[in-house]
C-alpha cells in the first residue's frame, strides 16, 4: 500500500508540472506538495500503516522541495530542469503498465534505463533481475540498475541529493582528486580526464548562480581563472568544466560530469576589502562569464548540457582529443591542422572505410571559395595530394581525380621531397606519398597534343552532346540517322570514326528527300563544326574508359590550347563516359 501511495504522489507532482509548467515559485510548489500529501494521508488515515505513509510522504516531499530550489528559471520551477535533477534522466510513462514490480523507469542515456521501486520494507523480497527483465520487455530498452527509493522502515529517508532528512554534512565519499601539478593525464571510458591540471574554478553561490534566460545560447555562469593561467585564457576561448555530484544511479554513489563552455566577457578584478588594500596582489583574479556549449557523455560522444548544480566544479584546458571532439574528427584522412586557441591538432576529413555512411565522403562535393590569388589552386592540389595517397583509404578504393585544366595549373605537381620542411614532415608523418598522375594534352594543332576523342567510345545518343547544338526537330532526325549510319559501317566492316560517319551521313541525307531541306543543311553544319575536329585525330591516343578508370591513378586533361567550344565538347565527352561507365555498365 505504501508503495502505491508514494507512486501516486509522484504522479500528482508530474501532472502538476506538465499542466502548469514554469508557473510555481519554490514556495508555492512546496504548498502544492503539502496539499497532495495531506489529501493522501487523510484518505488513508485509518490504515494500519499510517505512520509509515506519513514518514514516506515527508521524505519524498522534502526531496522534491530541495530539488526544486535547484531547478528555478526566472524564479519559477522549470519542468525540464526539475525532472532532470530529480530523476536524473527522461522519465518514461509507466502508468499504462500494471502489476509490475517497478514504479518508475528513467532513461539516463539512449536505450539504457534504471528502474525505481518505492518504499520497500525489510520484509519485501525485491528481485532486481526480474525487475530488469520486466523493464526490458515492456520498453524494449536495456535496464542497468534497480534502485529502491524511500525505504519504508528506514530512520533516514535517502534521496538523490542528500543522505537523510536532516541537513547534510558536507563530506562526500569521493576519491580524492589528484594535485593540479600532475603532468600526465589519462581519460577513462566515461570521458573523465584523470590527473587534469586545474586552471580555475566555478564561482557558484547565491550571488553567482547559473543564469538561464529563455535563449539557451545566453545561459551563463561565472568562473575564476588562477593567476598563473590568466595570460593563457581570453574571451571566446573554450574550456572544460568538470565536477562530481552524488547519484544513486551508479554503484559508486556519485557521478562525474564534464562539459564544455565558451568564455564571454571578463577581465581582471582586485578586491580591496574593508581597509582598501588595493596593493594586495593576493586578491587579484580573472573572472569570466562562461556559456555552456555541450556535455561530454563519453570520450567520443557529446550531449546537451543538463547539469544545474555546479557546486565545487573546476576548470581545465581542453585535451587534444576534446578539441577534435568539438571541432573535427579523431580518425579520417589527414588534411592539415585544426587550430583552436593555442591548441594545434591534426585536422581530418571525415572518412571511415568500415562505415557505410563515411566510406564515400571523398566522392561528395567540395567547394573551394576565395578571391583571386587567395590560394584556391594550392588548396585543390593539397586536397588531391592528401586524398589520392592517404593510407586511410584502401588502395582498391582510392578515388580517381580527373582535372580538366584550361590554364595549365594542374599539369605539374611538386614532389614531396621538394616541399618545405613543415609540409614534407607532415606528409611523412601521415603516410602521404607522391601521387600517380598522367597528363593528356588536346590541341587542334598537328604539332601539339597527344590525345584525341573517340567517337565510337560513346553510345550514339551521347554523340550530340559533344557536337554543336541543333534545334529540337533537327536533333531527333540527327540521332536516328547517326544510329543507322553506324550500323551500316559495322555491316560493311568499316571503322567507325568521325570521317566515315561524315561520309555515310552525307550519302544518307542527300539521297533521302523525305528529310526536310533545312534539316539536311543543319545536320551537315553539325557534322562539320570545328569541335568535331577533336575526334579521331591521326597519330594520337584515343581517350577511352580504360584510360580514365584506373584505380590508384589520376589524370589531367590539358585543354589550355583550345577555345571555349572545344573545351565544352571535351567536358561533355568525359561526363557522358562517366555516366555510361557508372550507371549503364555498373
Amino acid at each position: 500500500m505504501v508503495r502505491l501511495i508514494v507512486k501516486e504522489f509522484h504522479e500528482q507532482m508530474e501532472d502538476l508540472l506538465k499542466n502548469f509548467p514554469n508557473s510555481y515559485s519554490k514556495h508555492n510548489f512546496a504548498k502544492e506538495l503539502d496539499h497532495f500529501a495531506y489529501q493522501l494521508k487523510q484518505e488513508h488515515r485509518l490504515s494500519d500503516h499510517i505512520n509509515t505513509i506519513r514518514k514516506s510522504l515527508k521524505g519524498v516531499r522534502n526531496a522534491m522541495v530541495k530539488v526544486s530550489k535547484k531547478s528555478l528559471v526566472a524564479g519559477r520551477v522549470n519542468k525540464e530542469l526539475f525532472f532532470n535533477n530529480y530523476y536524473g534522466g527522461i522519465i518514461l510513462d509507466s502508468r499504462s503498465v500494471n502489476q509490475q514490480h517497478y514504479d518508475k523507469v528513467i532513461e539516463f542515456e539512449p536505450d539504457n534505463t534504471i528502474a525505481w521501486t518505492f518504499s520497500a520494507s525489510t520484509n519485501d523480497q525485491i528481485n532486481h533481475a526480474q525487475i530488469r527483465s520486466e523493464v526490458e520487455q515492456d520498453y524494449n530498452k536495456k535496464c542497468t540498475y534497480v534502485i529502491e527509493k524511500y525505504p519504508a522502515n528506514a530512520k533516514d529517508v535517502p534521496t538523490k541529493d542528500f543522505e537523510s532528512n536532516t541537513e547534510p554534512i558536507e563530506v562526500e565519499d569521493v576519491p580524492p582528486e589528484n594535485n593540479s601539478n600532475d603532468i600526465t593525464s589519462t581519460v577513462s571510458a566515461d570521458g573523465w580526464v584523470e590527473n587534469a591540471t586545474q586552471i580555475g574554478r566555478v564561482e557558484f553561490d547565491k550571488k553567482n548562480p547559473l543564469k538561464l534566460p529563455e535563449d539557451r545560447k545566453k545561459w551563463y555562469f561565472t568562473i575564476i581563472i588562477k593567476d598563473e593561467f590568466v595570460n593563457e585564457i581570453w574571451p571566446n576561448a573554450k574550456v572544460a568544466v568538470y565536477g562530481q555530484f552524488k547519484s544513486d544511479r551508479t554503484p559508486i554513489g556519485f557521478e562525474r560530469v564534464t562539459f564544455f563552455a565558451e568564455l564571454g566577457d571578463g577581465g581582471k578584478y582586485r578586491s580591496h576589502g574593508k581597509k582598501g588594500n588595493f596593493g594586495s596582489w593576493t586578491e587579484l583574479h580573472t573572472e569570466y562569464r562562461a556559456h555552456p556549449i555541450s556535455q561530454k557523455l563519453s570520450d567520443t560522444k557529446l550531449g546537451e548540457f543538463t547539469n544545474s548544480d555546479l557546486t565545487g566544479f573546476k576548470v581545465r584546458k581542453l585535451t587534444e582529443d576534446e578539441t577534435l571532439l568539438l571541432n573535427g574528427m579523431r580518425n579520417g584522412i589527414a588534411y592539415g591542422y585544426a587550430i583552436t586557441d593555442e591548441t594545434r591538432t591534426t585536422a581530418r576529413y571525415p572518412y571511415d572505410a568500415n562505415d557505410p555512411v563515411l566510406d564515400k565522403t571523398p566522392y561528395q562535393s567540395k567547394h573551394f571559395l576565395g578571391r583571386m590569388n587567395s590560394g584556391k589552386t594550392t588548396a585543390i592540389k593539397w586536397d588531391f595530394l592528401t586524398t589520392a595517397t592517404s593510407p586511410e583509404i584502401p588502395e582498391d578504393e582510392r578515388p580517381i581525380f580527373i582535372f580538366i585544366d584550361g590554364q595549365g595549373n594542374f599539369t605539374h605537381f611538386p614532389r614531396i621531397e621538394n616541399l618545405n620542411d613543415e609540409a614534407r614532415e607532415y606528409c611523412e608523418t601521415h603516410g602521404i606519398t607522391n601521387p600517380r598522375l598522367d597528363v593528356y594534352t588536346f590541341s587542334n594543332n598537328p604539332n601539339r597534343g597527344d590525345t584525341t576523342l573517340g567517337l565510337d567510345q560513346l553510345p550514339v545518343p551521347s554523340w550530340i552532346y559533344t557536337m554543336a547544338e541543333a534545334s529540337a526537330n533537327t536533333e531527333g532526325t540527327l540521332i536516328n540517322e547517326l544510329g543507322m549510319a553506324r550500323e551500316t559501317l559495322i555491316r560493311q566492316g568499316s571503322e567507325v570514326n568521325i570521317q566515315t560517319i561524315r561520309l555515310e551521313m552525307e550519302n544518307r541525307i542527300n539521297g533521302n528527300h523525305q528529310i526536310n531541306y533545312n534539316i539536311r543543311n543543319a545536320i551537315g553544319r553539325v557534322l562539320t563544326a570545328p569541335e568535331t575536329n577533336l575526334f579521331d585525330q591521326e597519330n594520337r591516343e584515343v581517350l577511352t574508359p580504360e584510360m580514365l578508370f584506373q584505380r590508384g591513378r589520376s589524370l589531367t586533361l590539358d585543354v589550355s590550347n583550345l577555345n571555349f567550344n572545344d573545351r565544352r565538347s571535351i567536358l561533355a565527352y568525359v561526363m557522358e563516359m562517366l555516366h555510361h561507365h557508372k550507371f549503364v555498365m555498373g
